[in-house]
């Protein structure tokens, strides 16, 4: 895919002058059917090419950066080898409630979550997890009561300080 580009222009407002920092760019579009006239191994070729060009690291970046592209890949089944991107499967299942407890207070810890739409938002599958078995109550109300306690403590501190 080739860019034109267009030199930085002034856009002048009754007010003001305001230097346009970005250029324009123009796609130039491809002709029609332009992959389906490629055999696999050049679409491949073609994909892999672009993602290395335009520094493409995931599914995400290719469908934004050419959806055409994307697209195509997905529906000949060749998005795993441009992208080799799956996330790792887990196994809820074979974990017991203590396990999984304990594996979401350690997660909510070293990822500095404060509540449950942090969770849901950091990591969704273990957040519907925990939905499903009712434990959300349980990971959660230990995570307030000590949030409270260290609520405490530094009030605690501070009448100290001020008393001084």
């Amino acid at each position: 895919m080739k860019l034109q580009h267009f030199s930085p222009r002034i856009v002048s407002n009754s007010r003001h002058s305001v230097e346009v920092l970005a250029e324009d760019i123009q796609k130039v579009k491809r002709p029609r059917h332009f992959f389906t006239k490629m055999t696999d191994t050049e679409l491949l070729d073609y994909a892999k090419k672009i993602a290395e060009e335009k520094g493409i690291k995931n599914r995400g970046g290719l469908q934004k950066a050419d959806r055409g592209l994307y697209k195509v890949l997905r529906k000949r089944n060749l998005l795993d080898e441009v992208i080799p991107e799956k996330r790792e499967e887990r196994d809820w299942s074979s974990m017991s409630n203590e396990d999984l407890i304990s594996h979401a207070r350690k997660f909510i810890e070293e990822n500095e979550i404060k509540n449950r739409v942090g969770l849901k938002k950091a990591d969704n599958g273990l957040y519907q997890v925990l939905k499903k078995r009712n434990l959300l109550d349980v990971v959660f109300a230990d995570i307030e009561r000590a949030r409270k306690i260290e609520a405490i403590r530094q009030i605690i501190e501070a009448t100290k300080e001020f008393g001084s």
